[in-house]
C-alpha cells in the first residue's frame, strides 16, 4: 500500500513517525507541506519523497491512502479533491472548522465511495479500549453518569492557527474536548441537542480557553465534560459510573479503578504493547484492505454538531 502525507506539522510527524516504526510493508511515496522549511526538515528526519503541491499527490494514481493533517479551515480544500481522485482518507480531527465544509466532505466520500476517517484517537488508548470492552460487555449493567477531563496547559497552541477562530473553529472544545465527545457518544449513544453550559473562560482571542458542558445522552445520562487550555496537570480523566461499578482512569496511565457498591477499589493493569496512533493506524489500513467503505466521516460530521450546538450559545 503507498501512502503519502500532507502537512507535516506535529501531528503529521507523529503519523509519520507510528507509519515508518510499526508498518514497514506500508510505503510513504510523498510527503507534502505548504512550509517548505518544515518539508525540508521533515524529509530530511525522515529520509523521505517531498513534492511541491498537493495537486502532485491528487494526481499521482499509484497512492492509495493520504494522511491529512493541516489546519481544520482547509479540511475540505484538501481533503474533496483527494477523495475524488480515488485517496482513501485518515484526516485528523475535527472534520472541519464548520459544519458547511464538513458536509462537503462528507458527500464527497459517500459519492466516490471512499473510507474517510476522522482522526479520534482517544478511542484507541489502551485504557480506553479496555474500558469500553467491558463497559459494552454488559456486566456492570447500564450507564447512569459519564464525565470527562481533557486537555493542556496551552503552549501547545501558544501563538498557532488553533488560537484564531476564524481558522480553526473555536478553542479547546474543538481541539480537545471533541475527543471526549466522540468517545461517550461511542459508549452511550448519540447525544440530544439539549446541552447545559456550566462554565467557561473566553481568552485573549475571543475563543474559549476552558469550558464545562453537560450533554445529555440516551435515556438522558447526562454526560460531563471539562475541556480546557489551563489544564494543569494530566491530559484526560475519565469516570463512567454504571449500575453496579464506576469506573476511572487517567488515559495516558496503564492501569483503571473499579469500585464497585460497597467502595471497595480494585486496580485493573494494562498489559498492551500498540499504543493509541499506531493502533488508529493499524485499524485503519486494515479497512482499507478489507474495502471497508461506511465512513467515520458521518460520526466526525456529528461530533461538531455536538460542538457547534455549544458555539452557538457562547457566540450568537
Amino acid at each position: 500500500m503507498n501512502v503519502a502525507f500532507v502537512g507535516c506539522g506535529k501531528f503529521g510527524q507523529k503519523r509519520i513517525q507510528a507509519v515508518l516504526k510499526t508498518f514497514p510493508n506500508i510505503t510513504i511515496k510523498k510527503i507534502f507541506d505548504s512550509n517548505p522549511v518544515v518539508l525540508r526538515h521533515v524529509a530530511e528526519q525522515f529520509q523521505l519523497n517531498t513534492v511541491s503541491s498537493l495537486q502532485n499527490i491528487i494526481d499521482d494514481k499509484s497512492i492509495d491512502v493520504a494522511f491529512v493533517a493541516v489546519p481544520n479551515h482547509i479540511h475540505a480544500d484538501v481533503c474533496v479533491p483527494l477523495i475524488q481522485s480515488g485517496k482513501h482518507l485518515l484526516c485528523e480531527k475535527p472534520i472541519s472548522h464548520d459544519l458547511k465544509s464538513a458536509q462537503q466532505i462528507l458527500l464527497a466520500a459517500q459519492k466516490y465511495n471512499r473510507f474517510v476517517k476522522i482522526g479520534s484517537n482517544l478511542r484507541h488508548f489502551p485504557i480506553s479500549r479496555a474500558l469500553f470492552k467491558r463497559v459494552k460487555s454488559g456486566e456492570f449493567g447500564p450507564i447512569v453518569d459519564l464525565k470527562g477531563t481533557i486537555g493542556h496547559n496551552g503552549d501547545l497552541v501558544k501563538g498557532a492557527w488553533n488560537e484564531k477562530r476564524q481558522l480553526s473553529g473555536g478553542g479547546t472544545l474543538i481541539d480537545n474536548g471533541i475527543h471526549l465527545i466522540d468517545y461517550f457518544q461511542a459508549l452511550a449513544g448519540e447525544f440530544a441537542t439539549r446541552f447545559e453550559l456550566i462554565d467557561h473562560k473566553i481568552g485573549p482571542n475571543d475563543i474559549e480557553t476552558q469550558i464545562t458542558v453537560r450533554y445529555f445522552a440516551l435515556d438522558s445520562i447526562p454526560v460531563t465534560i471539562e475541556s480546557s487550555w489551563n489544564k494543569s496537570d494530566g491530559y484526560c480523566e475519565i469516570e463512567i459510573k454504571t449500575q453496579k461499578a464506576i469506573l476511572r482512569a487517567e488515559i495516558t496511565s496503564d492501569k483503571y479503578f473499579i469500585e464497585d457498591s460497597e467502595g471497595h477499589v480494585t486496580p485493573v493493569a494494562i498489559e498492551e504493547s500498540l499504543f493509541a496512533i499506531p493502533h488508529e493506524i493499524k485499524t485503519f489500513f486494515e479497512k482499507v484492505h478489507d474495502g471497508y467503505c461506511d465512513q467515520t466521516t458521518k460520526q466526525g460530521l456529528i461530533n461538531l454538531e455536538k460542538v457547534q450546538l455549544v458555539y452557538e450559545c457562547l457566540w450568537n
